[in-house]
């Protein structure tokens, strides 16, 4: 019975694990790319070659994803732009869900349990000459909490830097899980438009689905050829 399987053919075993596969790695290359994003940067302290490299990792995966599920399929042509417009939803839509949970995940933590402290620049340094592939430079920072504790910052500007000595309000983290910000306890993110993309990309991704499920022609191996002698 084994032996009759084929993950490309007709049968009903075959689509499937061919619909199952392709809904399950794009739904969690959408969800689980928001969550590396996330954990990349928090990791990394924000440095941005790390976050770089998984960003094209994750659209790179995004998009084996998409052509994996649709290769070889046959269908008519108003329904392939149908099947167009579910692969673009899964290809925009995944990375704008990804990077706006990147960018507004630490705003809406500061915001649920964020304390406001005072501060003051300790030192400036500089990484990063950006010769050959280094992306840098990178213009560094720390800000100096009343009791002791110091921050990392950057910029892409030495002048966006502020004096040695200014003082700065922060924004921290008591559980120390995120970033400070610098300013005010912030606002909430608006949420809605990381949603709409995410839901965008998972109707994408179920239509990429449906049509990875349908069968595909059947490969008739070519008879050898004996050459005359």
């Amino acid at each position: 019975m084994a032996g009759e399987f084929d993950v490309r053919g007709g049968g009903v075993l075959g689509t499937v694990v061919r619909f199952v596969l392709s809904l399950g790695v794009q739904v969690g290359l959408v969800l689980g790319g928001a969550w590396a994003l996330v954990e990349a940067d928090r990791l990394s302290g924000g440095n941005p070659p790390v976050l770089f490299m998984v960003t094209v990792a994750f659209l790179g995966a995004l998009l084996w994803s998409v052509v994996w599920a649709v290769r070889d399929v046959v269908m008519p042509a108003t329904v392939g732009m149908a099947l167009n417009l579910a692969g673009a939803a899964v290809l925009l839509g995944g990375p704008t869900f990804g990077v706006l949970t990147l960018v507004w995940w630490d705003q809406q933590v500061l915001h649920d349990r964020g304390v406001t402290v005072a501060g003051a620049v300790g030192r400036h340094w500089r990484v990063g000459d950006g010769a050959g592939l280094d992306p840098g430079p990178f213009y560094y920072y720390d800000v100096v909490g009343p009791d002791g504790s110091r921050w990392d910052f950057w910029t892409a500007a030495a002048e966006q830097r502020p004096a040695v000595g200014a003082p700065v309000t922060l924004t921290v983290d008591p559980v120390n899980e995120v970033r400070p910000q610098k300013g005010s306890r912030p606002h909430a993110p608006p949420w809605v438009v990381a949603t709409v993309a995410r839901d965008a990309a998972l109707a994408g991704a179920l239509a990429v689905a449906v049509a990875a499920a349908v069968p595909r022609p059947a490969v008739v191996p070519r008879p050898a050829v004996v050459p005359r002698r």
